[in-house]
């Protein structure tokens, strides 16, 4: 308690505690699944006053909005949305930076890029005795365009056609083998 009377020169001890900001950041990594494209995250302030924010990075295939602000007692949202199209496929990890007025924070940014992926079936052609063609079935479970080469090293087997390019379609190659010339006896080929 503080008395003051009129007249008099009066001192007193007060004790101030300092305003400061303090940074939140709500997640420490994004994790982009093969589909997702943009992803949020939080920025708080847990102590007293203004914090000033920036989020630095340096990442080609990036971008965020915004890139700084203020916040005071309401969260600030920032989005961080990726351009798939200019990336191979693939595992990419890189950080991005948080600083503050108070301290520094990074988080995470992981992504998939998903390329294509040939399934051929089936694996295995036995033409028996009296066969002469068979077909194999080529399909695309990955994303992207796949382009495909079908080759073997042997003579005696022919194959049409012998390349091509799949998206989501399945194509059909048909191998057709020619025993012509060929002694008896059980052969194998890729």
């Amino acid at each position: 308690n503080i008395t003051l009377q009129a007249g008099q020169t009066s001192s007193s001890d007060v004790n101030l505690k300092p305003i400061i900001p303090k940074l939140k950041v709500s997640k420490s990594e994004l994790n982009f699944d093969k589909d997702e494209t943009s992803l949020t995250f939080q920025i708080e302030n847990e102590g007293k006053g203004q914090l000033a924010w920036e989020v630095k990075e340096s990442i080609e295939w990036l971008e965020v909005n915004p890139t700084s602000g203020t916040t005071v007692s309401k969260s600030s949202s920032v989005t961080v949305t990726i351009s798939r199209e200019s990336m191979e496929p693939g595992n990419y990890n890189r950080t991005i930076s948080v600083t503050s007025n108070d301290s520094e924070e990074e988080i995470l940014v992981k992504v998939i890029i998903e390329g294509p992926e040939l399934e051929v079936t089936p694996l295995n052609l036995d033409f028996e005795s009296d066969l002469n063609t068979k077909t194999l079935q080529l399909k695309n479970i990955g994303v992207g365009k796949l382009e495909y080469t079908v080759y073997s090293d042997d003579s005696w087997i022919s194959i049409a056609p012998n390349n091509g390019n799949i998206t989501d379609e399945t194509d059909q190659v048909e191998i057709t083998v020619n025993r012509n010339g060929l002694d008896y006896g059980n052969y194998s080929g890729t």
